[in-house]
C-alpha cells in the first residue's frame, strides 16, 4: 500500500510540473515603441559595398550610455536637411515574458521609414551598468495597465 500511495504521489508531482511547464510557455510578443534619440552622421562606418547606405550614431536622451548605428538610404542626408538635433526613433521590440527583449529594429525616424539596403548596423554602450533602454521599455510593456 505505501509503494502505491508513493508512485501516485510521483505521478502527482510529475503531472503538476508539466501543467506548470506548459502554462509559463510563453508566446513572443512584438511592439512598437518611440524614442528620442540624438544623432550624427557615422561616416567611419560607410561600406563601400552599399554605397546608397548612410550609416548614422543614434544616442538614447534618456541615456546616452547606449547607442545604436543604423545605415539607410540617403538616411545621414536626410537627417541634415531636417536640421534638428533630437529625432524620435520608431522601433520594433521582441521578446517574452520569461527572456525578457530577445531583439529589436529601427523602423522609422520622424515618421519616416529607414529604408534598409545593407551596411553598417551595431547596437553598444559604453560599460554603463544601467539597463538598456529598451530593455526598459520592453518591461514596461508587459506590465499590467494599472
Amino acid at each position: 500500500m505505501f509503494h502505491r500511495a508513493k508512485h501516485i504521489c510521483v505521478a502527482v508531482v510529475v503531472v503538476l510540473f508539466l501543467l506548470f511547464a506548459a502554462l509559463r510557455t510563453e508566446r513572443e510578443v512584438r511592439v512598437r515603441v518611440t524614442k528620442l534619440m540624438n544623432w550624427e552622421c557615422a561616416p567611419e562606418h560607410y561600406m563601400p559595398a552599399y554605397p546608397e547606405a548612410q550609416p548614422v550614431r543614434f544616442k538614447y536622451v534618456e541615456n546616452s550610455h547606449y547607442e545604436e548605428v543604423v545605415s539607410g538610404r540617403g538616411l545621414c542626408d536626410q537627417l541634415k536637411n531636417e536640421g534638428k538635433t533630437v529625432v524620435a526613433v520608431e522601433y520594433q521590440l521582441w521578446g517574452d515574458h520569461i527572456h525578457g527583449l530577445r531583439g529589436f529594429h529601427e523602423i522609422a525616424v520622424d515618421g519616416k521609414p529607414i529604408v534598409d539596403i545593407g551596411g553598417w548596423g551595431s547596437s553598444g554602450g559604453d560599460g554603463s551598468t544601467t539597463p538598456h533602454p529598451l530593455t526598459l521599455a520592453f518591461r514596461r510593456t508587459l506590465e499590467p495597465s494599472k
